[in-house]
């Protein structure tokens, strides 16, 4: 999918007041960017609603750019509803999250591979309810949210599935040569 040029990397302007970038409207092979009554706007260029671009104060700014990811931000710092801090934090703030859950799987590897080398069974586990998780460990107050549990512990002398013999699919059920 082609992205628009570097005009159009200027799509949210916190800074409102009065955006002049385009004096005619910038058109790229999906969309058509222009300016009107002091704001940027978009359209596809086979017609539609055309959308907003612009904000005019920070809380409008992190919605907006919720639905439609900046590829830049002008911001002023002096909004006056949010510290521009605040609405950087916002914009990047599903980014981070999901870099950071990709980090988390990363460290859960090194554990069940450590684990394993000193003989300790472990257990990875998604489809928890994350909300509840960090409810009951207190997790909120700490900036932390759970993404994947794991379990480690011994095997038990008693367990009497421990023993059975392992069903394996064949490879060639498994692996797809391309």
């Amino acid at each position: 999918m082609l992205r628009f040029p570097l005009f159009f990397a200027v799509t949210l302007s916190l800074f409102a007041a009065d955006p002049t970038l385009f004096r005619t409207p910038t058109v790229n092979q999906t969309d058509i960017v222009f300016s009107y009554a002091g704001d940027l706007w978009t359209v596809h260029r086979g017609g539609g609603q055309a959308q907003r671009l612009t904000a005019g104060s920070g809380s409008e700014a992190l919605e907006i750019a919720a639905k439609h990811p900046p590829d830049l931000v002008i911001l002023d710092l002096g909004l006056p509803d949010l510290d521009g801090v605040d609405v950087i934090h916002g914009l990047r703030g599903k980014a981070v999250h999901e870099w950071a859950t990709r980090q988390a799987y990363i460290a859960l590897g090194n554990l069940m591979t450590c684990a394993a080398m000193l003989g300790v069974d472990t257990c990875p586990m998604e489809g928890f309810i994350s909300a509840e998780y960090d409810r009951v460990l207190n997790l909120a107050e700490s900036g932390y949210t759970s993404v994947v549990n794991c379990a480690l512990g011994y095997r038990s002398e008693k367990d009497k599935n421990a023993n059975l013999p392992k069903v394996r699919f064949d490879a060639s059920e498994l692996i797809r040569k391309i």
